[in-house]
């Protein structure tokens, strides 16, 4: 299974509607756009038909409809939530996902990968980390980083 962690793009500091009314801003939707060719390119040359799954603040739906059209709401992955629940969301009948997701849950999630324990790494907007990661019998997952695209 192919997993893309995907940061949001840059986006307003802030809504009168609060936090998950913020916009990308010009910035933001020329970066997603780098960002969602990338992914384009990695899935076509392997293959992947990757399912994308956004938080439900208008930044990552935003971020994500530079990629697919098709993408869906995740709200367990909203603002603040648990690293825990991007793990949650990989399943082997998957060949691949893309989440659309905030800092610092993005970085959280990504050490736990790099390092299989709690840990932080530093995310920037519209960044995407690709891992790989191959099902065993036993039921562990090992993974392996295969790229990192930043935009700008």
């Amino acid at each position: 299974m192919h997993l893309f962690i995907w940061r949001h793009a840059e986006a307003e500091d802030d809504h009168p509607e609060g936090d998950l009314a913020r916009r990308l801003t010009a910035r933001g939707q020329a970066q997603a756009a780098q960002s969602a060719d990338w992914i384009r390119a990695v899935a076509k040359a392997r293959g992947l038909k990757p399912s994308v799954l956004a938080s439900p603040a208008v930044r990552t739906r935003e971020t994500a409809a530079a990629l697919s059209p098709d993408f869906a709401v995740e709200p367990s992955i909203a603002p603040d939530a648990d690293p825990q629940r991007y793990l949650d969301l990989l399943r082997e009948d998957r060949d691949s996902l893309v989440l659309v997701g905030h800092q610092p849950t993005a970085g959280e999630a990504i050490a736990r990968l790099l390092t299989g324990q709690p840990g932080h790494v530093s995310v920037r907007k519209s960044s995407v980390w690709w891992f790989q990661l191959r099902y065993q019998t036993r039921g562990d997952a090992p993974v392996t980083l295969r790229g990192m695209f930043a935009p700008d």
